[in-house]
């Protein structure tokens, strides 16, 4: 914890071996620490939420480009596409996993979540710029 404004700040009351979510600022983010996550990270503007404390750049940058396309999106158009498109592959029957990384939104993110430049350059709506997908894991 640092005593800079904006910088990181971790809610002093909790305890670390809580099952309680706690929040961290961390830059521009609002991370909701939720041990009991199902999956390393999630956004639900305009909230990051992740199982553990520290996570990786990678997922943070995973989920600001989620964020960005919520915002870019507007937030109920990105969960109506995000969730259509995943029901899509599923009907095609796909897997749980196929379909969500087949899904235009993810796809995106996972192809730039390593490079922590990408959303100062990224186009408006850059969720359009994915290559259709193909296939994607076990059917």
């Amino acid at each position: 914890m640092t005593d800079k404004p904006g910088l990181r700040f971790q809610n002093p009351s909790v305890n670390r071996r809580s099952r309680h979510p706690s929040y961290i600022l961390h830059h521009t983010l609002i991370l909701l620490v939720t041990p009991w996550l199902w999956v390393n990270g999630m956004t639900i503007w305009p909230f990051v939420l992740v199982q553990k404390p520290n996570p990786s750049a990678r997922l943070l940058n995973h989920e600001r480009i989620h964020l960005r396309q919520q915002l870019e999106l507007g937030i109920i158009p990105f969960y109506i596409w995000y969730f259509s498109e995943y029901g899509y592959y599923r009907l095609r029957g796909r897997t749980h996993y196929a379909a969500y990384r087949a899904i235009r939104f993810e796809r995106e993110a996972f192809e730039h979540d390593d490079n922590l430049k990408y959303l100062k350059n990224r186009p408006f709506w850059g969720f359009l710029n994915v290559l259709p997908h193909r296939n994607v894991g076990p059917h």
